[in-house]
């Protein structure tokens, strides 16, 4: 008899079981005697109950939140821009419950990727039981991770939990497993590290390559809440349950998560900004037995010559906020702009010296006529944005100019850009040739576009910057 593999149940739930959960509760205590007895000072607990798991949870708690996500798609007309003909305007709507990880005092959490996956709202409840606004800032959907970011400005610093290490793994270590089960909120459940390393298949194909397999039980709601190790620090996030599984749940390795959040948080692909140093060129030196990134090599002409960094310093600190990876300078650059000035601490031998490294763009033709930032349609990016297989083509917008003329028309990050006039776009080179050989400035050009966000098309027209 073949094999049978299993793949993990990764869904939300409705948000209605919160709904039949909370009358359940009620009706329960509707049901208990009136009387009440009276508040009383809290005792004090015996020290032997506050065991290693109590603590861990009590340090990392505040930092799990609760995810509310939905997914409404209604067609809203911009200025030049209307869907095509046969376009249905009729909205959508679904609401799926999840779990998250704070990862950084402003509001970066990390999630799944089935979790947000399309969500058109966010909506983040906090451990004290306060709600706000959440977007979506980046994903990818064969790592089934995601990053989300607190929009609430005059929120914060929130509480957070760093992601921990997974490289030392031990099979048969207690692990814990926060997270929010069936929209209940904030749930502890506890087990062990059953297997490292479990590859997880589907039809035959490898899904996830090296899962921690636990026994801590992973609910439905559970999805992208932390798995933490007895001292408390994050060595995974929870993923899912093996189909018809008893006690068998899966998390995504903390080293692994590290990577590819970094990845999606990356200052240069994704916000265009330059700091003169490669991505290649800084090293953590946590191997070396200290902290900090290791600067292997430096643009001649970028930003960071210019204020004096050079190849073999060690990167400790940028604005006061130390660095041990790349996922630390990736949090803190993402939030910066062009011109932004960041102070860089280095040492250099013995000595520590202050660099201010002033942030640039990688400028071209299509910034200057479009006023936005525009990256190819790779492989992994039409996955991420479950494009139809008729859109495999065009340029994905990264960012969109303030007032430019991508902004005039309410052009959005997100957007697939694939027909300029008469003309196909096969990329970011084609739509630079275009720009430099097809039309003239200040002209008027028809645009088609696909919007992923509400999955639809759109055309009109697009002015050239004069």
């Amino acid at each position: 008899m073949p094999e049978r593999r299993h793949q993990p149940s990764i869904g939300g739930r409705r948000a209605g079981c919160r709904a039949l959960l909370v009358v359940a509760l009620v009706l329960a205590g509707a049901s208990a005697p009136a009387a009440q007895p009276s508040p009383r000072t809290p005792r004090e607990v015996d020290p032997r109950r506050r065991t290693p798991v109590v603590e861990a949870v009590e340090r990392a708690g505040p930092a799990v939140v609760s995810l509310v996500t939905e997914r409404v798609l209604d067609a809203v007309p911009t200025p030049l821009f209307r869907p095509r003909e046969g376009a249905d305007p009729t909205p959508e709507g679904s609401t799926l419950l999840g779990s998250g990880l704070l990862i950084d005092p402003r509001g970066f959490i990390v999630t799944n990727h089935h979790v947000v996956q399309q969500a058109s709202r966010i909506t983040v409840w906090l451990e004290d039981d306060t709600s706000l606004p959440a977007e979506l800032v980046n994903w990818n959907r064969e790592s089934d991770l995601a990053v989300i970011r607190i929009t609430a400005s005059d929120k914060g610093p929130f509480p957070y939990l760093p992601l921990g290490t997974s490289s030392d793994i031990l099979a048969g270590e207690p692990v814990i497993a926060l997270g929010n089960p069936f929209g209940l909120g904030n749930s502890v459940t506890t087990g062990v590290v059953s297997a490292r390393s479990r590859p997880v298949h589907r039809d035959g194909k490898v899904l996830h390559p090296d899962l921690i397999q636990t026994d801590a039980l992973i609910n439905i709601g559970n999805s992208g809440g932390p798995l933490l190790n007895i001292t408390g620090e994050v060595i995974g996030i929870n993923l899912g349950i093996l189909e018809e599984g008893q006690g068998i749940g899966f998390a995504i390795p903390a080293d692994r998560v590290r990577q590819a959040v970094a990845s999606l948080l990356d200052f240069r692909t994704e916000r265009m900004l330059r700091l003169g140093i490669p991505s290649r060129g800084l090293r953590p030196a946590a191997s070396r037995g200290g902290e900090g990134l290791l600067v292997l090599e430096v643009e001649a002409d970028g930003p960071a010559a210019e204020a004096g960094i050079r190849k073999g310093d060690l990167l400790l600190s940028v604005d006061g906020r130390p660095l041990s990876s790349a996922l630390d300078l990736h949090l803190h650059l993402f939030l910066k702009s062009v011109g932004d000035v960041v102070v860089v601490r280095v040492l250099r031998g013995q000595e520590q010296i202050e660099a201010r490294v002033t942030l640039g763009r990688h400028q071209d033709i299509v910034w200057e006529l479009l006023g936005m930032v525009a990256r190819d349609v790779t492989d992994d990016l039409g996955n991420r944005l479950e494009l139809p297989p008729d859109r495999w083509y065009g340029v994905y917008v990264v960012e969109v100019e303030r007032g430019g003329p991508a902004d005039e028309v309410l052009i959005r990050p997100g957007d697939l850009l694939y027909f300029l006039g008469q003309f196909q776009i096969n990329g970011i080179e084609s739509l630079r040739s275009l720009l430099s050989t097809r039309f003239k400035r200040g002209q008027l050009v028809p645009v088609n576009l696909w919007r992923s966000e509400t999955r639809e098309e759109l055309q009109g027209g697009l002015r050239l910057r004069p």
